[in-house]
């Protein structure tokens, strides 16, 4: 099995995070495109995934650790990674039996998802005001396309980006640069898009690769350090297109506009 890498210090050793400067709260007109992250921001994956997860560990009588389980959260795993944890634990353990009955929990947990909050108004909101919209995903084809179409969205996206489209995986910003590529926009023009991201790993591809970062944290994700993004909202629905294509953030006492 690989190893873990060290997210953080991998994007600390191969890009200057000093440089990744906090655009100014003005219009940044023109919006050149939206790209929303896939699991966790546009639906729960990683919720189900913990969850059936944390019932194979509980049949162990061993606790799943979630701290390391978030680490990893944004960025490409194999499908066993989790299974040396459970080793740690378990006296007795039956690999195949393990990922058999993760993989069965996972797709019965999944299949009881819908869209999160506000995703469907923001992909009108886009298409009403004629912005290019795409996903940058650590995930392979295999995993989104199938769930994109389940939620009869897949045709909405003007470019999908998964995993096997670019040399590495978030939060390298390989992803991010075969988005713009794919939605014809220039390198340096990246910060005139917004990146929506709900994991660290994927906030640090999304500014490493010179875009403008929303953060939407979800509740494995939320105590995540955002200090580099532009801007950390707690839903979707606080995102709203207005006259103009401005992307417009809801907040309590202002509007930030984009």
């Amino acid at each position: 099995m690989k190893p873990v890498i060290d997210n953080l210090k991998f994007i600390e050793e191969t890009y200057d995070l000093t440089s990744m400067r906090k655009a100014p709260a003005v219009d940044t007109a023109p919006l050149r495109a939206l790209v929303f992250d896939f699991d966790g921001l546009l639906c729960d994956t990683e919720g189900a995934q913990v969850r059936a997860a944390a019932e194979v560990f509980s049949h162990h009588n061993a606790t799943l650790p979630i701290d390391r389980w978030t680490e990893l959260i944004g960025t490409a795993t194999a499908d066993d990674f989790w299974l040396p944890w459970l080793a740690e634990q378990a006296s007795s353990l039956d690999p195949e039996w393990a990922l058999e009955q993760f993989a069965a929990r996972n797709h019965a947990h999944v299949g009881a998802l819908s869209l999160n909050d506000g995703v469907v108004d923001l992909l009108d909101g886009a298409s009403a005001n004629n912005v290019p919209i795409a996903i940058a995903s650590s995930s392979p084809t295999s995993w989104v396309h199938p769930l994109l179409d389940r939620f009869g969205i897949r045709s909405r996206f003007d470019a999908i980006v998964c995993r096997e489209h670019a040399p590495r995986a978030k939060p390298a910003p390989d992803l991010y640069h075969e988005a713009l590529r794919r939605l014809g926009i220039a390198r340096e023009h990246a910060a005139s898009v917004v990146a929506l991201e709900d994991s660290r790993n994927g906030s640090l591809a999304a500014k490493a690769a010179g875009l403008t970062c929303i953060a939407i944290p979800g509740a494995l994700t939320k105590s995540q350090d955002f200090s580099h993004v532009d801007h950390n909202v707690a839903s979707m629905t606080r995102l709203r297109f207005s006259q103009g294509a401005a992307l417009r953030i809801s907040r309590a006492v202002h509007h930030t506009t984009y």
